[in-house]
C-alpha cells in the first residue's frame, strides 16, 4: 500500500459478515481447494519475493504473469497495459455481469535484510508490503475460477496493476480502457496487512484508507553571512516556526471528529555552516478522509506558509504535487456486506472483524471510484513465528498460512458473483 499508515484492528467478528449468510450459496467447497493449493501459493509468492521490480519496470514480473495466465487456456490476456500492466478476461458459459480482480505488482527501493532461501535477488529491491502475496494470490483465484468456467454466468476481469507505489499506475490502466470492453461492474482485491494476525480478515464499509496529497512550501528569504543575521531574511528561521504552525492546523481548524494529519518529512535548506540562504523548502504530506477536509487543509496549508514567512519579512511559494495525489480508498457497503458474507462461508464469520480507518493511500481508490467494491485486509502478522509485518521495513516477511484465506476469500467472490 503506498504511503503505508499503520491500523488498529478490534476484536471480534462483525456482524455484517453473518447477515443473510443463510440465505446465500454454499461456498464451505472453497476453503477446502484453497488449502489444497498452499504449495503452489507459496512457489508463486517466493518467486515474485526473489525478482521485484520497480514501479514501472515490472517486465519479468508482467511477462510471468501473462505466461501464467495462457497456461490457463481460457484467458485472454492483454499486456502492456498502462505500461507493464497485464489484463486478463476469463468469460463464463452464460452472460452476465464482469467483476474485476486487482493486484498490483511493483516493489520498493529496499535492501533485503531476511536471511530467508527467498530473499531478494535484485539488491536494493525489495517486496516490502506484500505485492508478492496479492499476485500469487490472483493468478490461483483464475485457476480455480477457471476450472469452473462452464458452470459461471458473466466474466472475470484480472488487472495486475504496476506503479502503485509510486504514481500512475491505476490511473493510467483506467486511461487505457481497462473498466471498460467489458465494462467493470464490480471490483475486489485485497492487502495483506502486516499488523492484522494471521487468520483474521479486515473489512471497513465506507471510507478505509485516507486520500494522500504532497506539498512542498518553498520558504523565500534573503541570504548573507551567519555572523551578520541583522542583514538577512533568515528562510530557515521561517521554516521552523512554519513547521511549528501547521501542526495547529489538525488541532484547531479540523473538525475533532473528523481524522486528518499534516506530517512534514523533509527540510532542506542551505550550504555551509556560515551561510544564510536565501531559500528553504519543506515537503510533507497531508492525510484527508473526505473533500471537504482536504480543502481546508490546502487553504489553512497556504495561509499558515504564506502568512508566517510573511510575518517574518519573508516569501512563501506552496506546491500541490499532482503526480502524489489520491482520492481516499471507499468501500461500497452494500459489496462489504456481500464480501463479508463470502468470508463467512469461505473462511468462517470468527475471522472477520471490523478494521479502522488508517491513514496510508492506495490507488485501488481509482477502481472504486468507478465501479462499485471492496478491498478487505487479510493478517500476515505472525509474532511468534517472528513476522513483525512492519511495512516498508528491510525485515518484511509474512506468515504465509494467510495465502489460502486470501485465496479463498477472492475466488469465492469471483465464484459466488458469476455462479
Amino acid at each position: 500500500m503506498a504511503k503505508k499508515g499503520k491500523g488498529v484492528h478490534h476484536n471480534g467478528s462483525i456482524e455484517l459478515a453473518k447477515a443473510n449468510t443463510n440465505e446465500r450459496a454454499d461456498l464451505s467447497y472453497v476453503w477446502s481447494e484453497a488449502q489444497a493449493m498452499r504449495d503452489e501459493l507459496v512457489e508463486l509468492r517466493r518467486d515474485f519475493h526473489m525478482h521485484p521490480e520497480l514501479a514501472h519496470q515490472e517486465t519479468r514480473t508482467a511477462k510471468t504473469i501473462a505466461d501464467y495466465l495462457r497456461k490457463l487456456g481460457d484467458i485472454e490476456v492483454t499486456e502492456g497495459v498502462g505500461g507493464t500492466g497485464v489484463v486478463g478476461v476469463l468469460r463464463g458459459a452464460g452472460e452476465g455481469k464482469t467483476i474485476m480482480l486487482r493486484a498490483d505488482m511493483d516493489a520498493l527501493p529496499i535492501v533485503e535484510a531476511n536471511d530467508v532461501p527467498y530473499h531478494s535477488l535484485n539488491h536494493g529491491v525489495m517486496h516490502a508490503c506484500g505485492h508478492d502475496t496479492h499476485i500469487a494470490v490472483a493468478l490461483v483465484a483464475a485457476k480455480m475460477v477457471s476450472l469452473r468456467r462452464n458452470h459461471l454466468r458473466g466474466k472475470l476481469k484480472l488487472c495486475f496493476q504496476p506503479a502503485e507505489e509510486a504514481d500512475g499506475g491505476a490511473e493510467d490502466m483506467i486511461k487505457q480502457g481497462v473498466m471498460d470492453n467489458p465494462r467493470v461492474d464490480r471490483v475486489i482485491g485485497f492487502h495483506v496487512e502486516g499488523d492484522l494476525p494471521v487468520g483474521k480478515v479486515g473489512i471497513r464499509p465506507g471510507p478505509q484508507a485516507a486520500g494522500v496529497e504532497e506539498f512542498v512550501i518553498t520558504v523565500k528569504g534573503k541570504g548573507g553571512h551567519g555572523a551578520a543575521p541583522h542583514e538577512t531574511i533568515d528562510p530557515i528561521l521561517a521554516a521552523g516556526h512554519i513547521l511549528t504552525a501547521l501542526q495547529t492546523i489538525v488541532s484547531r481548524n479540523v473538525d475533532p471528529v473528523d481524522k486528518a494529519l499534516v506530517t512534514v518529512g523533509k527540510i532542506e535548506g542551505g550550504t555551509a555552516f556560515n551561510i544564510i540562504p536565501d531559500e528553504c523548502r519543506l515537503t510533507g504530506t497531508l492525510r484527508f478522509f473526505s473533500e471537504d477536509t482536504h480543502k481546508l487543509l490546502v487553504k489553512r496549508l497556504t495561509e499558515v506558509a504564506r502568512g508566517v514567512a510573511k510575518a517574518m519579512g519573508g516569501s512563501a511559494d506552496v506546491y500541490l504535487n499532482p503526480g502524489v495525489t489520491m482520492i481516499p480508498v471507499v468501500n461500497d457497503p452494500e459489496v462489504s456486506e456481500w464480501l463479508a458474507s463470502v468470508a463467512a462461508r469461505t473462511v468462517g464469520s470468527e475471522r472477520v472483524i471490523l478494521t479502522e480507518q488508517v491513514m496510508g493511500g492506495d490507488d485501488m481508490a481509482l477502481f472504486l471510484r468507478d465501479a462499485p467494491g471492496c478491498y478487505p485486509m487479510i493478517g500476515g502478522q505472525n509474532l511468534k513465528k517472528g513476522y513483525s509485518g512492519l511495512h516498508r521495513s528491510s525485515h518484511f516477511d509474512i506468515d504465509e498460512d494467510c495465502l489460502p484465506i486470501a485465496l479463498a476469500m477472492m475466488a469465492g467472490g469471483v465464484l459466488d458473483y458469476l455462479g
